[in-house]
């Protein structure tokens, strides 16, 4: 019998048990494979960030929830295991929610999490030299609201505001709306950072996870190698829940879960390759369970998207970047922008202009099977064809000069009243 067919856990005294008494449950079978559990947002309409959110079920088919308010998550484990469809699904929950304002950092920069361009007040894809400053930014932004609303509940009597922090009520009264914070890929930030900005990211990001959550910060980070390298001891230890898909090791395990956790018995490296969304999920120092992540695909966080922008568009919530976003403006209005452009302005997100070798290589992270094959020749004519007009086949960046594209001929062929709705 595989280990993973067995669960077993110590009775406490308040149930009549003691340090030698254990209950036992064990599996016919595997209970982790089977056909997938379609996440239940998806035939949500509206929900509740203060709600805990559905994340998956145990071995037993019993539904595990994740509270998010006043919290601060952790996601790690080996390449295509779920990791981050698992960490999408926190996301996810406050897309309908139109309170929540999202801030998104993706350092591997792909499709996972692209369609957040609907909803995010600040988006980040890549970490390329512009996007880690684009990053900073960010933080720096998050920090400064952070300050600003300790300040404001401060001054809140104690009959509007007994706790000193962040409630519904206030949500609604001072428009201060829950602030998510989701970063996937950290290892990809800070391997590609100096050592000063490393650093100076890496307390910003401590502070937003230790001192956020009663000013309604939610941070939900994720990293594929979470070792002290990768992502330092000091931003993992802080963290309230943490989830880890597949590892190699025991060591690896703890590494995502906590010191000590693997002896414990929430130990990541017990699951198999089939183990797909199959994680440890500790919720606490003596709290763990292993669950089945429920699958909400590309295809369907994307549909979550579109409908957080609605959401947001009536409760005039749509902020930021969303606000101002070419393509997914034309996205809510049912127009077709070609998928080239729309790529093209996505890899040129933070840059106004782009050698053309930088945007090609950009395009092929971001779908290889599409642009994989492609060259400079191929991209201009495909530009071409989809309407765009080069103003200059030269930029100047730094001081170089090379072959490359304007954002702003990029733009210009999106249909003229898509740019007035965003302030083009």
């Amino acid at each position: 019998m595989d280990e993973i067919q067995v669960i077993m856990s110590r009775v406490r005294a308040a149930k009549g048990g003691n340090a030698g008494r254990v209950s036992m449950w064990v599996a016919d079978d595997d209970p982790y494979l089977g056909p997938l559990n379609p996440s239940p947002l998806e035939k949500v309409e509206r929900f509740s960030i203060w709600e805990p959110v559905p994340f998956g079920q145990d071995a037993r088919g019993v539904r595990v929830e994740i509270p998010v308010m006043w919290q601060s998550m952790f996601f790690g484990g080996l390449p295509r295991r779920g990791k981050t469809f698992s960490q999408r699904l926190l996301t996810a929950a406050g897309l309908l929610d139109p309170f929540v304002r999202h801030y998104v950092a993706d350092g591997k920069g792909g499709a996972d999490w692209m369609p957040m361009k609907a909803v995010a007040h600040r988006l980040v894809m890549g970490a390329e030299d512009d996007a880690i400053e684009a990053l900073k930014a960010m933080l720096a932004e998050l920090l400064t609201e952070m300050e600003r609303r300790f300040a404001l509940l401060r001054d809140l009597p104690t009959s509007v505001c007994p706790e000193g922090k962040l409630t519904p009520d206030i949500v609604a009264k001072y428009n201060l709306p829950v602030i998510f914070v989701t970063i996937d890929e950290l290892q990809e930030y800070f391997t590609a950072m100096e050592r000063e900005d490393r650093e100076q990211v890496i307390n910003d990001l401590c502070r937003i996870a230790r001192r956020g959550p009663a000013a309604g910060f939610v941070s939900n980070f994720a990293s594929q190698r979470p070792d002290a390298d990768s992502v330092p001891t000091k931003l993992r230890e802080i963290i309230t829940i943490r989830y880890s898909t597949q590892v190699v090791d025991r060591a690896s395990s703890d590494m995502v879960l906590g010191k000590g956790k693997a002896a414990q018995g929430a130990d990541a490296s017990v699951l198999s390759e089939e183990h797909k969304g199959v994680g440890v999920l500790v919720t606490g120092p003596a709290s763990y369970v292993t669950v089945r992540a429920d699958y909400l695909d590309g295809t369907g966080f994307a549909v979550l998207c579109r409908k957080g922008r609605v959401l947001r568009e009536v409760a005039g919530q749509l902020t930021g970047e969303a606000a101002g976003d070419v393509t997914a403006a034309a996205d809510a209005a049912g127009v077709t922008v070609p998928a080239i452009v729309s790529d093209t302005l996505e890899v040129m997100r933070h840059s106004p202009r782009m050698f053309t070798t930088d945007l090609l290589n950009g395009l092929v992270n971001l779908d290889e099977d599409e642009y994989g094959d492609f060259n400079a020749e191929a991209l201009a004519a495909a530009l071409e064809a989809a309407g765009v007009k080069r103003t200059s086949k030269q930029v100047k960046i730094s001081g170089s000069n090379g072959a490359g594209y304007q954002r702003r001929d990029i733009e210009a062929a999106v249909p003229a009243e898509i740019l007035l709705s965003t302030g083009r």
